[in-house]
């Protein structure tokens, strides 16, 4: 119930039905992982945390767990944690593609271009059709100033997910640096369409 309860944007009271079910099993890891991601949901990070270790402590070969913890510290700035923990989720699953991804996004962050590609590479050798991991890859080649190649990044991306707003607002930069300005208007146009609050493409536009 607590599930669907999120999946409806419901936080809260998903947050009171996984107390309930951890109250009622102490030792439900599940539960403590469920309860974290709808703390997260409300930005209740330190919350979230304590709930993803106690479910790795009931359960330390939990990679999913291992994933929400690394990404909430990473949210708090710790850049360093979360690249541990990110690889502890990696060494239980190797196959696991979010966390391919997410470790990939902090490598770029930390100016590692290159071992970030082959996370974003792998990412999609596991899950083809993963827009989001198309459109991070776009990002890092376009940091090294490989457009054409960061644009089909892109478009690959908006192809699995016609609706992803940053896909299309990092098209329009890329076309805008090859100098394609209408093609990048449109891009912008069509990001603030889907998201009329995402300020990056107003500002472009």
């Amino acid at each position: 119930k607590g599930d669907l309860l999120l999946n409806q944007g419901k936080a809260s009271e998903a947050i009171l039905c996984y107390q309930q079910a951890v109250r009622q099993n102490p030792d439900y890891a599940e539960a403590f992982n469920n309860l974290g991601i709808a703390f997260k949901h409300q930005s209740r990070l330190n919350e979230a945390i304590a709930c993803y270790r106690r479910a790795l402590q009931q359960k330390p070969d939990y990679a999913a767990a291992w994933n929400n913890l690394a990404n909430a510290v990473r949210e708090q700035g710790n850049v360093a944690e979360a690249r541990r923990h990110y690889q502890k989720a990696l060494d239980l699953k190797p196959d696991f593609a979010e966390v391919l991804n997410n470790l990939g996004n902090v490598l770029m962050e930390e100016g590692r271009l290159e071992e970030a590609i082959l996370k974003f590479q792998t990412a999609l050798q596991i899950k083809p059709d993963y827009a989001e991991a198309h459109n991070n890859l776009g990002n890092v080649l376009q940091e090294q100033k490989k457009l054409s190649a960061a644009i089909h990044s892109y478009q690959t991306a908006i192809k699995f997910n016609p609706l992803y707003y940053r896909a299309f607002s990092n098209l329009g930069s890329a076309c805008q640096k090859q100098g394609r300005l209408n093609q990048a208007l449109i891009c912008y146009q069509k990001a603030i369409e889907l998201n009329p609050d995402y300020f990056e493409a107003l500002n472009n536009a």
